[in-house]
């Protein structure tokens, strides 16, 4: 391979990285995100629900002030047990672009978390403190 191929090629390489680096920072996402001006905040759940789908689920709810949030701005972690699912709190992550806003009325928001089986009786705490979630039956959630 010639001295010039080689130097094209490296060049298109780091113009690659550069472009990926650069997108994925304005959604938010990797070393890039909050040097574009996304915020990354930490949020407490509040309450949970179930799904009625085959797919074992649960809802989280977190109190959210504000009047939308754009899709995925939201994401959480849980841990099963034997006996709990231990819910960390909710990563909100603001996009630096313009997004489509999910109303949300100001006072609550959800997140969704696959879970590895049916909650099947197991208590629903705050993974932090084993704070209790309260539960809200589907329909409730306002």
């Amino acid at each position: 391979m010639s001295k010039r191929r080689w130097v094209w090629g490296f060049a298109a390489a780091v113009a690659g990285v550069t472009f990926v680096l650069w997108s994925s920072g304005l959604q938010g996402i990797g070393p890039l995100g909050d040097a574009l001006g996304n915020k990354t905040s930490w949020i407490r759940p509040s309450a949970y629900t179930t799904s009625t789908t085959a797919t074992p689920t649960l809802t989280v709810i977190f109190p959210w002030n504000e009047n939308g949030f754009c899709y995925g701005q939201f994401s959480v972690n849980v841990e099963e047990t034997e006996t709990s699912v231990l819910v960390d709190d909710v990563e909100s992550r603001s996009a630096h672009h313009d997004c489509a806003d999910i109303a949300s009325g100001g006072r609550v928001a959800t997140v969704i978390a696959s879970l590895a089986r049916p909650l099947a009786g197991r208590s629903v705490v705050r993974a932090d403190d084993l704070h209790p979630l309260a539960y809200v039956p589907i329909g409730h959630v306002r």
